[in-house]
């Protein structure tokens, strides 16, 4: 999952996002714009915040 389709998905900000992975949101806009790309170590970040919220949005269901 990109880091566009997470944040439409949850409704998120970039501000939300780059929040949760220790970014700017400038960083999170040069990622969605493919300006740049995330190193390793923010990848798995993304990973771990996709599953944290797919585990948070089932359990709400």
């Amino acid at each position: 999952m990109n880091i566009l389709s997470l944040r439409k998905k949850f409704n998120l900000t970039r501000e939300d996002i780059a929040s949760m992975l220790g970014v700017s949101s400038m960083s999170i806009y040069r990622w969605e714009k493919g300006r740049s790309k995330p190193r390793l170590i923010a990848l798995k970040g993304i990973e771990r915040v996709a599953q944290e919220l797919e585990r948070k949005n089932k359990c709400q269901k």
